[in-house]
């Protein structure tokens, strides 16, 4: 048996469109319509955990985990209608992402393989293996690098250079790709964000960025911040494998951020060179 969406009738048929009582359309409600506005959202999502919330908080210890259990499976069935309703071009973004740092971890691995046992960690050297492979892949998608792409990997490389001075040279390299580039404060927040920044920091480092392109030089005394000073936020560390990790973390984090940047303009190219590259990797696996 259903009810009528309007005078809350009981119908005997779940097939039944009208109403026999008052003859309005009937609404099929699905089971996780649990606030039964006809849709399936978010606000379900919160009512359910609403529910079970107020459930468990009765229940004793050993019933408490059969409701938990229950959350669980909500959380995954949410999780799934989200992409089923997420559009063809995020998949793409988030597949050509995905297979991005994947390439990267390729990569990475091969580097580290090569190393000593006591030297389980990445370099200057390394960094510039690794981000050379970044500009390739775009090189080859799309014949340039985009400058959101470029700034991620040399405020990355930064991180490792050996030098004051090379840090410094990456940083204002950083500044001359992005050139008041769309979307450069979200790499700049995902490279602070792996290098443990706080907020004002960030911030400050974003406004050197977005001036210099309209400034020049005078630019690097705005937001309080000399070079000296900024490149005091990408020192290295005593601890090799620490200095690796935040290279990696701070590549992985900024190049996300700039992919969403960039992929209105460029999606076409890129899903395009993401198909050939899988479809070149399926046919090497029937061969072997």
């Amino acid at each position: 048996m259903i009810k009528c969406n309007e005078c809350e009738e009981e119908i005997s048929q779940e097939s039944q469109k009208i109403c026999s009582n008052c003859g309005a359309a009937i609404i099929q409600r699905s089971f996780w319509d649990i606030n039964k506005d006809g849709k399936v959202d978010f606000d379900d999502l919160k009512a359910a955990v609403g529910n079970v919330y107020k459930a468990a908080k009765s229940m004793i210890p050993s019933e408490k985990n059969k409701y938990q259990e229950h959350l669980a499976n909500l959380e995954k069935e949410f999780a799934k209608c989200s992409t089923d309703k997420m559009s063809d071009s995020q998949l793409m973004l988030n597949q050509f992402s995905n297979t991005l740092i994947s390439t990267i971890e390729l990569k990475i691995s091969e580097i580290l393989t090569t190393k000593p046992d006591n030297q389980k960690y990445l370099v200057y050297v390394d960094a510039q293996i690794i981000t050379a492979t970044v500009h390739n892949i775009f090189l080859t998608a799309l014949s340039y690098t985009p400058r959101q792409i470029s700034a991620s990997c040399a405020l990355s490389k930064a991180i490792l250079a050996p030098t004051v001075k090379a840090k410094g040279n990456l940083f204002k390299a950083a500044v001359g790709f992005s050139g008041g580039t769309i979307g450069i404060g979200m790499i700049i927040g995902a490279v602070g964000g792996a290098l443990g920044w706080g907020a004002s920091i960030t911030t400050a480092i974003t406004t050197i960025f977005v001036t210099t392109s309209f400034l020049g030089p005078i630019a690097w005394g705005v937001g309080g911040l000399g070079l000296a000073g900024v490149v005091g936020y990408f020192a290295s560390k005593d601890n090799d494998e620490e200095n690796s990790e935040r290279f990696i973390k701070a590549l992985v984090m900024s190049l996300e951020e700039a992919i969403k940047v960039i992929w209105a303009e460029n999606s076409e190219a890129l899903t395009k060179s993401l198909q050939e590259s899988q479809s070149k990797s399926n046919n090497s696996q029937v061969v072997t």
